[in-house]
């Protein structure tokens, strides 16, 4: 089962509206992000969870501290950029993303 910690809305790239979540799934705390794409497509540009990603988180984060500047960006910057090991991408489809998310009526 999927259940919300905390979500929080954000500015993606050109303006447009985006999220980030903090849930727990099987016993692991996971870090949701949506992301743009599909500008080439005939649904066009926007941001979609189907575009996003999933990341280990460790068991005191929060949205909070992910996004403290830490003299080289955020945590979450570095998580999203792949510079951070000890939270991991996930490697989770599209298809598992999209449907964790709306599951949790993300």
């Amino acid at each position: 089962m999927n259940k919300l910690i905390e979500q929080e809305s954000v500015e993606r790239i050109y303006g447009l509206d985006g999220v980030n979540a903090i849930i727990e799934r099987e016993g692991q705390r996971v870090l949701l992000v949506d992301a743009f794409g599909g500008i080439d497509s005939l649904e066009g540009g926007c941001v979609r969870w189907r575009h996003g990603s999933a990341y280990t988180l460790l068991d005191d984060d929060t949205l909070r501290s992910l996004n403290k500047d830490n003299g080289r960006g955020t945590i979450l910057e570095m998580i999203c950029s792949g510079y951070d090991d000890r939270r991991k991408d996930l490697g989770w489809t599209w298809i598992k993303i999209d449907s964790v998310a709306k599951s949790l009526r993300l």
